[in-house]
């Protein structure tokens, strides 16, 4: 049961975290760092969706703190209702130049 999984976890009492960085094991986001590991290894790509508040970003930068930031480039793309086709190609444009 992926509840096996679960760390505990505490707040750091004597260290000062960025609020939007925390992220405190559950069986959700256990879940899908597993599933994201999984994926990465067969060299997948992964697109995390879901409603605003919903951890996506927390989750996503906490799977990617483990890698070598010189060997592997990461870029951040925010979606709204208001996202158009043209935006995002531009954007990965202007990322790769």
């Amino acid at each position: 049961h992926w509840s096996t999984r679960v760390e505990p976890w505490e707040y750091p009492k004597n260290e000062k975290i960025e609020f939007a960085s925390i992220l405190v094991p559950n069986i959700d986001n256990v879940r899908i760092t597993y599933l994201i590991n999984i994926l990465s290894k067969q060299e997948k790509a992964v697109l995390l969706i879901g409603e605003p508040g919903t951890a996506k970003t927390v989750i996503i930068t906490s799977y990617l703190k483990h890698y070598d930031s010189e060997q592997h480039l990461t870029r951040n793309i925010n979606f709204s209702s208001i996202t158009t086709s043209n935006f995002i190609q531009k954007t990965i444009e202007n990322f790769v130049d």
